[in-house]
């Protein structure tokens, strides 16, 4: 008999109605829930569009529930990181934010 070892960080967000948690086991690895997260927030595509993309392109078939839930979980990873961002571009006497070479410090 396999033995599962169930393991999970919780971690509150402000405006949630229960509490997000990181689980250690699943259906999907962290390469493709990383890549589900960026088809979701990146490329904003809804959850049935990346269902189908999944399953045409790589025959990978998942209900949109998982793959909410792959989007949620790796939110809650990133979380610690863009806190930490959020810290450091607060704290920064200049922040740079053009985004064409004209606008940056430097160029022409």
């Amino acid at each position: 008999m396999h033995q599962v070892l169930w393991l999970s960080l919780s971690l509150l967000v402000e405006g949630r109605s229960r509490d997000l948690s990181l689980q250690e086991y699943g259906l999907v690895g962290p390469m493709l829930a990383t890549f589900i997260a960026s088809l979701g927030i990146r490329y904003r595509m809804s959850r049935p569009k990346i269902r189908e993309l999944l399953n045409d392109w790589v025959g990978v078939l998942l209900s949109v529930g998982t793959i909410d839930k792959c989007i949620r979980e790796v939110g809650i990873a990133c979380s610690p990181v863009v806190e930490e961002l959020i810290e450091e571009l607060q704290s920064a006497e200049i922040i740079h934010l053009g985004t064409k070479k004209e606008n940056i410090a430097g160029y022409g």
